[in-house]
């Protein structure tokens, strides 16, 4: 069986339908790329009224099309994990949704816990960070394992990030 296509280097294409390079594993287009921690993210406007935060969970905004906000307390609809500091409100920004996130933790996380938006129940419980939480012997019917959106794939303290893979 003969090769049909050996590529001895990295790809680099441009044009119309690719304003963005594809080179070595990393790909990029005018809304979506990956990120160099393995995640996948998509532009979205910032809608938080404030500079983003990278790390930052946010959820969809209720009042403006295409845009984010950060996760509430007691959210479930953790739709990914802001990716870029210090964008202006109502500016494009880049968002992970998929693969892995640099994620902002209110508490001290530990590899193999689970990722959740933080409820009224927490200490620490702060909108737009996460709460990383011991996976509980039954999930099911469980409040707090409904908001999770992600596994922690590292050990860090409080108030830093943490890589996650989110669900």
């Amino acid at each position: 069986m003969g090769v049909d296509l050996k590529l001895n280097g990295t790809i680099q294409a441009s044009g119309a339908a690719l304003s963005g390079p594809l080179t070595g594993t990393y790909f990029a287009a005018s809304k979506i790329k990956t990120t160099s921690e393995g995640g996948l993210a998509v532009q979205l406007t910032n809608k938080t009224g404030a500079a983003s935060v990278k790390g930052s969970i946010v959820s969809l905004s209720t009042s403006t099309d295409n845009a984010f906000k950060l996760s509430a307390v007691d959210a479930s609809g953790v739709v990914g994990v802001v990716y870029e500091a210090g964008i202006a409100d109502a500016a494009e920004c880049w968002v992970v949704v998929k693969g892995i996130a640099e994620t902002l933790f209110t508490n001290n996380v530990t590899h193999g816990m689970y990722a959740r938006a933080p409820v009224t129940a927490d200490t620490d419980e702060v909108a737009g960070s996460a709460v990383g939480a011991a996976i509980p012997a039954s999930t099911f019917n469980t409040d707090v394992y409904l908001a999770r959106f992600g596994f922690v794939l590292e050990s860090k303290n409080a108030g830093t990030l943490a890589k996650v893979l989110l669900d």
